[in-house]
């Protein structure tokens, strides 16, 4: 993989974390993309094409003190041919390692996304805006990587786990 193309997965990733305000809601909460579907909670907004992601789904604001709305972000990769699901996935921990000054023990276990076998990992992530708790998802399936990020407020995961899972539970490829 593009080590430049990484890093600005992972900058579309910290920014879609840090969006929010003043954008229309869609009413259908059902995102269909070319190549996936996701499904989020009708007070979700949902951005097509957005900052260089494929899709961010953003939660609603919880009050005018809310300056961190938990969102989940699409990123679509194509999977380099010379290049093993495990090595992508190492590849992809060392790059996060290397960008947020993680441990060396993190990296990525086997989970449930959707219906399909994917990979999950979670980090904080500290930007100059602030210190974030995120959890990425892949999914690797016929050459198309699938990079799903849900982005909390540091200390917020539990409060938003359910949602975060029950959206990850509904991701389907076509």
């Amino acid at each position: 993989m593009n080590q430049k193309r990484t890093m600005f997965v992972l900058f579309v990733c910290l920014v879609t974390s840090l969006v929010g305000c003043g954008r229309k809601t869609l009413q259908n909460t059902l995102f269909e993309g070319n190549e996936y579907v996701l499904e989020f909670p009708d007070s979700w907004e949902i951005q097509a094409q957005f900052q260089g992601a494929d899709m961010v789904g953003i939660s609603p604001q919880e009050g005018p003190d809310d300056s961190f709305r938990e969102n989940v972000t699409v990123v679509l990769e194509n999977m380099p041919a010379s290049m093993t699901d495990q090595e992508y996935l190492d590849l992809s921990a060392s790059q996060l390692k290397q960008t947020f000054n993680l441990p060396g023990d993190i990296g990525f276990t086997p989970t449930r996304v959707g219906h399909m076998a994917g990979h999950h990992i979670s980090y904080v992530a500290e930007i100059p805006q602030g210190t974030m708790d995120n959890d990425a998802y892949i999914v690797i399936h016929g050459g198309a990587v699938y990079v799903i990020t849900c982005a909390h407020p540091l200390g917020g995961r539990d409060a938003m786990k359910s949602t975060m899972d029950g959206i990850i539970a509904t991701f389907n490829i076509k």
